[in-house]
């Protein structure tokens, strides 16, 4: 319920609005603001603040207690209806009779009061006139009528045209929260007993770079709200995740460096707050707040502490939007003992190639830095393997380390076996409990292979003609020898050396206790030079390279290595002394014995062609044209499936095949590639014209057919040379195929077929690619 003065202030007012509109006809829009500034308090304390529009109106404040500011804003207002200037006058009218009458019956109700207090105080001595004038209804009054329900509000009291408006305080700031940018707020707080009316109060913000303070947020919105005593009031951005507990929304952003004026009706700056580089503070400004903090006032014996200097009243807060603010404790953060959490790795230093069975494996134990230092090498097991698909791994027993070292090289002793690979792998432990896998995850591989003497064996210079000739090679060991990378040449009399078979054009390999047989090419016309029957294991790498009589013969390794050399006649290269020059249709040939003396003279004879002991290796003869001295050969290798089944390419396969007159017993028999991958080791009976079928790793090869062995191996797609030996080691048959399969498809998965078992197997024109996928298995 309004007082006496406060009726008469309104009445005053309304009158002066009425004859405002009269003598000067403002605009409809000038009317309208008017008109709603004409309501009643209570009014607009009823009305819902809801559904605004965003349209300029002229807003006259009053700055410093003098002088008048006009300052238009961009505030929200409600929407008004567009009334008829009479309904205006007549509604103000309306309101006018209301107030009076309101006046009249306040002046008999304050007579009656009046009367009561003289005679209660008449012997009280006088006291001083209150200000503000507090009233206080505690119950419910009925007038005229009319019921009218008061709370305990300030009231503000007037010097001479001016109202006295108590003081509110900016209690907190936040502008930014750590994942969010509107998370935003403001929060006012009320010291005074009272609660606090604060329709027309309203918030401007300045910027670092600013000239003037921009409204934060216009007094309609504050219309008709109020702060409790001792209470808190919150202004918040939009999408702040303490949106439901604001009193009013905004959009408006905070920023650093910023600063807050909170202002009365009156224009009177209530509080004002600069943080960072602000350009308005109070004395000093206060620091910004930091990412998802707060600035706060201190708490001192329970309330906001202000002595109107932003620095000493603020500090950095916790965000305790409308409670008592927190100050923010900065906690040291705990630093954990760096931990080493990064195993160890090994390094191998290992040549592919031995020389010896005795070799020494060295690699190298790391324990790296990583965020921390090291921890230092703890252990390690060694572990080791003959056939990395087949055999079982080797593990030996750990190896304690020695003062933990970040790194230490280790060389390890190891025995083995002559043309064997060997695979290697450690796995290793730190001090601080890491432990690798088993490195490299690839092994660490080397093959023993050691030096084999290869002899030359015999040397034919001409025969029906001067390029009428060969050179034949001999393998002294128990064990096949490659021959790639290997150089054949001569020096001649002068002593010129040249290249017979270059390194490159060198290929094929040498059984034990075998012949290898290097012949000329034939003329470039078709003609040939070399007459012999013995098929060729290879050819000169040139079409006129020859050699003559008083010339010296050279055999290197693929070391560059000299493996043998023979000089006859009056050749100036030899060991020791030269032999004879062969002579026409003769050859000179190493006694039988094959012992080397590395003297020529001693170790060479001539001989006849007729004795010549290369392997007789028959071609393109059927069998009625076999000498007949010469059989047949009793098994041979008939079909291969070297690129596996439609279905999978593990689904390899190699059939044999019995041409000969009586079953053969493979008991000891072996089937060996040149590289050791597949070895199979033979066993059972084939018959006389009978199959004999091995399959890869399972019986599901080919899974119609029983298989008569199993074996493991993979055969290369791009090639092997493959050797079937009997029991006693001698080689039965042989594909050299090393550098590419005779033939077979890998994408249609037609097999290799031999074309006729009689005759050689090491001939491309002997075989062919399977009419269809899968070829002809035991058929």
């Amino acid at each position: 319920m309004y007082n006496v003065k406060t009726i008469i202030f309104y009445s005053f007012v309304i009158t002066f609005i009425l004859l405002f509109i009269f003598s000067f006809e403002f605009t409809k829009k000038i009317s309208k603001n008017l008109f709603i500034a004409s309501l009643p308090l209570s009014a607009l304390q009823d009305t819902e603040i809801n559904n605004y529009d965003l349209k300029p109106i002229e807003s006259f404040q009053e700055d410093s207690g003098s002088q008048q500011e006009v300052k238009k804003e961009n505030i929200i207002t409600k929407t008004v209806p567009e009334y008829s200037k009479q309904d205006q006058i007549d509604d103000i009218l309306e309101k006018i009779d209301i107030l009076n009458q309101q006046i009249t019956d306040l002046r008999i109700s304050e007579s009656m009061q009046v009367e009561s207090a003289q005679i209660e105080n008449k012997n009280l001595p006088e006291q001083a006139p209150e200000s503000p004038v507090i009233e206080e209804i505690s119950q419910e009054t009925e007038v005229n009528d009319q019921l009218y329900t008061n709370i305990e509000t300030i009231e503000y009291s007037f010097s001479g045209n001016n109202p006295v408006y108590p003081k509110i305080l900016i209690s907190e700031v936040q502008i930014s929260g750590l994942g969010d940018e509107k998370q935003e707020f403001v929060e006012l707080y009320n010291p005074e007993e009272k609660d606090i009316d604060l329709t027309g109060w309203y918030l401007q913000r300045k910027t670092k770079t600013a000239s003037s303070y921009s409204t934060f947020v216009p007094n309609i919105l504050f219309s008709g709200k109020k702060i409790t005593s001792k209470g808190y009031f919150l202004v918040a951005r939009e999408d702040f995740v303490f949106v439901n507990q604001a009193d009013i929304v905004v959009d408006n952003p905070l920023t650093e460096d910023n600063s807050l004026m909170l202002k009365n009706p009156s224009g009177e700056i209530s509080d004002k707050v600069g943080w960072g580089d602000a350009q308005d503070y109070e004395l000093l400004a206060t620091i910004n707040p930091l990412q998802g903090k707060s600035i706060g006032r201190k708490i001192v014996v329970g309330q906001p502490y202000d002595i109107n200097i932003n620095l000493e009243d603020f500090e950095l807060n916790q965000p305790s939007p409308k409670t008592i603010n927190t100050t923010y404790v900065f906690v040291e953060p705990t630093i954990l003992e760096p931990v080493d959490l990064v195993p160890p790795f090994v390094n191998f230093t290992l040549d592919t190639l031995q020389k010896s069975l005795n070799i020494t494996i060295n690699f190298t134990l790391i324990d790296p830095i990583g965020l921390v230092s090291p921890s230092g090498i703890d252990s390690y097991i060694f572990r080791w393997q003959k056939d990395l698909e087949n055999g079982a791994w080797q593990e030996e027993t750990e190896q304690k380390v020695d003062e933990s070292p970040i790194s230490i090289n280790i060389q390890k002793d190891f025995i083995g076996e002559d043309e064997k690979n060997y695979y290697f792998q450690v796995k290793v432990k730190d001090t601080a409990g890491n432990e690798s896998d088993w490195l490299p995850t690839i092994p660490a591989t080397t093959k023993i292979s050691l030096f084999k003497k290869i002899l030359i064996s015999e040397v034919k210079t001409e025969g029906q003609s001067a390029k009428d000739e060969f050179i034949q090679l001999y393998n002294p060991n128990d064990i096949l020898v490659n021959l790639v990378g290997f150089a054949l040449k001569k020096k001649t009399s002068g002593g010129i050396e040249s290249n017979l078979v270059s390194t490159d054009a060198f290929i094929g390999t040498v059984g034990p206790m075998d012949y290898f047989l290097i012949a000329p090419q034939d003329n470039d016309d078709g003609t040939k030079n070399y007459m012999g029957e013995i098929v060729p294991d290879l050819r000169y790498s040139g079409t006129s390279f020859s050699i003559a009589d008083n010339n010296t013969v050279l055999l290197y390794n693929a070391d560059d290595q000299l493996l043998d050399k023979v000089g006859f006649g009056t050749a100036v290269d030899f060991e020791t002394a030269p032999a004879q020059n062969p002579g026409e249709n003769k050859s000179i040939k190493r006694s039988e014995t094959f012992y080397d003396t590395d003297n020529n003279e001693e170790d060479f004879n001539i001989s006849g062609q007729e004795d010549i002991e290369a392997p007789l290796i028959i071609e393109d003869l059927l069998e009625s044209e076999l000498p007949q001295d010469i059989e047949p050969h009793t098994v041979v290798i008939n079909e291969i499936a070297w690129m596996g089944g439609l279905d999978s390419a593990n689904e390899e396969w190699i059939e044999l095949f019995n041409p000969g007159i009586e079953a053969v017993n493979l008991f000891g028999w072996e089937l060996i590639s040149a590289d050791g991958t597949p070895s199979i080791q033979l066993s059972g009976l084939i018959e006389v014209n009978g199959f004999y079928l091995l399959e890869r790793t399972d019986d599901d090869s080919i899974s119609d057919i029983i298989a008569d062995q199993i074996y493991t191996g993979v055969l290369g797609n791009g090639g092997e040379d493959i050797y079937l030996k009997d029991a006693f080691g001698g080689i039965v048959d042989e594909l050299n195929c090393a550098q590419g399969w005779f033939a077979g498809d890998n994408d249609t998965k037609q097999t290799m077929q031999r074309k006729d078992p009689l005759f050689l197997g090491n001939s491309v024109d002997n075989w062919q690619t399977s009419q269809e996928a899968g070829g002809t298995p035991k058929f």
